[in-house]
C-alpha cells in the first residue's frame, strides 16, 4: 500500500514538473522567435497606403477604363507582375541554392533557401518583416491541392470563400473553430454555424441588400437672446 502510494504522489509530481515546463516554453516562443530573426531581410515589392489612393482616384476619373492594379479592391488581385504578390504587407523573398558543405572527412550538398529580391525568387515568406526585421506576425499563405474559388461580396473587401474538399462535420468545426480563434472569422458566424451545423453563404447571384444612406439631418440653430438694459 505504501509502494502504491508513493508511485502515485510521484507519478501527480512528475505531470505538474512537465505541466510547468510546458507552459514556460509556451510563453517563451516569442521571445526565442524574435531572438532567431534578428537578422535584416529585404522586404517584398508591395504597395503602400500612398499607391492604394492613387489606385482609387484613378478608378474614380476613369470609371470605364481598364486598370492592371495589383491587390485592388475593383480589379482584384490582378495580373501579378514579377516581383508582387497580394499582400499589404511586406514579405521576405528566397530562392533556392545547392550548397557545398565539408567537414574535413566528407563534403556533401544540401539545398538551402536564401534571401533574394522579387525578381529572381523563387519562394516568399508568410512571416511580416517590419523595418527590416521579423516582428513575429504572419499573413495566411497555403497551398491547396483543391479547386478554390473567391467571390467578391456585397461590401468591397469582403470576399466568400469555396473549397470543394469533403470532410466531415467534426472536422470542419474544428476548422472553423481554429479560424474564429484567430480572427479569420467572426465568432459570430461560427456560433451561427454551429447552431446550423453547417456554414451559410449567399450564392453569388444573390446581393446583400444595403440600407439606403440617409442624407445628414440639417443641424438647428438656436437664437442666442441678450438681455436688454432695463
Amino acid at each position: 500500500m505504501t509502494l502504491l502510494r508513493d508511485f502515485f504522489v510521484t507519478a501527480v509530481w512528475l505531470f505538474g514538473l512537465w505541466s510547468l515546463l510546458r507552459l514556460a516554453y509556451v510563453k517563451s516562443t516569442p521571445l526565442r522567435h524574435k531572438a532567431q530573426n534578428r537578422k535584416p531581410i529585404k522586404a517584398a515589392i508591395t504597395l503602400d497606403e500612398n499607391d492604394r489612393f492613387i489606385q482609387d482616384q484613378e478608378h474614380q476619373i476613369w470609371p470605364d477604363a481598364t486598370f492592371e492594379h495589383v491587390n485592388c479592391a475593383i480589379c482584384g488581385p490582378g495580373p501579378l507582375l514579377q516581383g508582387t504578390i497580394p499582400s499589404k504587407y511586406a514579405h521576405p523573398f528566397f530562392r533556392k541554392e545547392t550548397q557545398t558543405h565539408d567537414d574535413g572527412y566528407g563534403t556533401w550538398q544540401v539545398e538551402a533557401l536564401v534571401e533574394s529580391n522579387g525578381a529572381n525568387a523563387e519562394m516568399v515568406s508568410s512571416a511580416v518583416i517590419e523595418n527590416g526585421k521579423y516582428n513575429g506576425k504572419h499573413t495566411v499563405m497555403l497551398d491547396l491541392d483543391f479547386p478554390v474559388t473567391l467571390v467578391q461580396s456585397t461590401h468591397t473587401g469582403h470576399h466568400h470563400l469555396y473549397i470543394d474538399h469533403l470532410m466531415s462535420w467534426h472536422q470542419y468545426r474544428k476548422l472553423l473553430k481554429a479560424l474564429a480563434d484567430v480572427e479569420l472569422i467572426e465568432q459570430g458566424y461560427y456560433r451561427a454555424a454551429t447552431r446550423q451545423s453547417a456554414t451559410m453563404l449567399r450564392p453569388p447571384w444573390v446581393k446583400k441588400t444595403l440600407p439606403p444612406v440617409q442624407p445628414p439631418k440639417p443641424k438647428r440653430r438656436h437664437r442666442s437672446f441678450k438681455l436688454r438694459d432695463q
